[in-house]
């Protein structure tokens, strides 16, 4: 998977392994959520549900299709937001 310029993961340090012998080296991106023990984080839960999208579901939140970057960048578990189970429970941060 390639990493576009300004990309959340543009400026993250990435290592290049390969899983078999004769194989090409993959990208694996290391990302770390800044963070600090005098920061509270507030979000509300949200259960994904069948139709869903990650423009939709920001739409809803934030009034603005466009934030979905939000909701990504506190989820950083899913990692293909096209195919989210029905029923995961996802982060949205409170604005």
């Amino acid at each position: 998977m390639p990493i576009y310029l300004g990309s959340r993961y543009e400026k993250m340090p990435i290592k290049f392994f390969s899983v078999k012998p004769d194989a090409d080296p993959s990208p694996t991106v290391y990302y770390q959520f800044p963070s600090s023990p005098t920061v509270q984080r507030n979000y509300s839960i949200y259960d994904w549900k069948d139709g869903d999208r990650i423009e939709s579901v920001a739409f809803h939140f934030y009034s603005y299709p466009s934030k979905w970057w939000l909701i990504a960048d506190n989820n950083p578990q899913i990692i293909d937001w096209l195919n989210v189970p029905v029923g995961t429970r996802i982060r949205i941060p409170r604005g």
